[in-house]
């Protein structure tokens, strides 16, 4: 799945990349993730970091929104 912009929807992922650039303000992603009724939300950095920019997933995660967003409030490590 790519996006430029907000989404929402249901996909199914086993990985996410931000490959977004820098840009004040909206170069972070807060994505929502959803396993077996289990659901998360996280802020994602654009690559190359520093923080995580990417992650892989257990099989059958679903991704079911994408907000772009400025700096996350924190960092999780890789």
């Amino acid at each position: 799945m790519k996006t430029a912009g907000d989404w929402t929807g249901t996909e199914l992922i086993q990985s996410i990349f931000n490959n977004g650039y820098p840009y004040p303000g909206a170069d972070h992603v807060d994505v929502t993730i959803n396993y077996n009724g289990y659901r998360d939300t996280f802020c994602v950095h654009h690559n190359p970091g520093p923080g995580q920019y990417k992650g892989n997933h257990a099989f059958y995660t679903a991704i079911i929104a994408v907000k772009w967003r400025g700096e996350c409030p924190y960092l999780r490590k890789q």
